[in-house]
């Protein structure tokens, strides 16, 4: 990276920050609008102070995503780009012995694969985390701002979510790294039998090849049948551990605030 990749992503990181915190400052503005429609002496006045904040909040939200989004993608395609070209200097730079042991199949479809999974992390996930980082701190500091008993029962499921979203993460780091080694095995196969197309058709070797690619792409389907599983469990958790904790603070609400 350059320091003007440097720079975007730090711009980028501070954007998604904001972003982040544009959501529960919404929620908070909605409460106070609830709340004031009770009072129907100040109710033109309580819903357009309402308007204008969500207004402003709307807004500012677009334009940090935008900019979140959009710097964190040029910063990483800018770093792929230079990694695909390292590394491909780097195999220029290999002696025969080298090549003799790796396949040369793996290393193409490596080369591609790798570099987008590089690309994808910088250019989603660096802002995606930062901006559910500042909701959750922001949402915790509204939240005892307005009601810090019903925040401290709230805050009790608040393990139970680390660790699904925890156990998410772990499943989809596995299936994606076995995705990746059966779709490379998967093209150095492909690369072999149409480099040896002739010898292949001459031998009646077509149906064998197709097996052995099947092969290849049935772990890889297997690997995403696992990843999508698994995703599905621990997500239907997470969700459920959340209306579990809505029923909470509703049964709460009326003894707590």
């Amino acid at each position: 990276a350059t320091q003007l990749d440097i720079g975007m992503i730090v711009v980028a990181m501070v954007c998604a920050a904001v972003a982040g915190t544009m959501l529960p400052l919404t929620a908070g503005f909605l409460g106070d609008l609830s709340a004031g429609m009770n009072d129907p002496l100040h109710f033109d006045e309580v819903v357009d102070k309402a308007a204008l904040r969500l207004t402003l909040c709307g807004v500012g939200s677009f334009v940090a995503t935008y900019l979140a989004n959009v710097l964190s993608l040029l910063s990483s395609a800018r770093q792929a780009r230079r990694m695909r070209e390292a590394y491909f200097a780097a195999l220029l730079r290999m002696d025969a012995a080298w090549h003799d042991t790796h396949r040369p199949g793996e290393v193409a479809a490596r080369l591609v694969g790798d570099t987008i999974a590089v690309q994808d992390g910088i250019g989603e996930k660096v802002a995606l985390a930062m901006q559910y980082l500042a909701q959750f701190v922001a949402g915790i500091v509204i939240a005892f701002v307005a009601s810090w008993k019903m925040a401290l029962v709230l805050l009790s499921f608040v393990p139970l979510m680390a660790l699904a979203g925890a156990a998410t993460t772990v499943l989809l780091q596995k299936s994606d790294g076995e995705g990746q080694d059966a779709y490379a095995r998967a093209g150095e196969a492909a690369d072999q039998a149409l480099a040896a197309i002739r010898t292949v058709v001459s031998f009646g070797g077509q149906r064998a090849e197709g097996v052995r690619y099947g092969t290849y792409l049935a772990a890889a389907e297997r690997a995403g049948v696992k990843k999508g599983v698994g995703l599905g469990a621990t997500l239907g958790t997470f969700l459920g551990i959340m209306m579990i904790e809505y029923g909470v603070g509703l049964y709460y609400s009326s003894t707590l605030i």
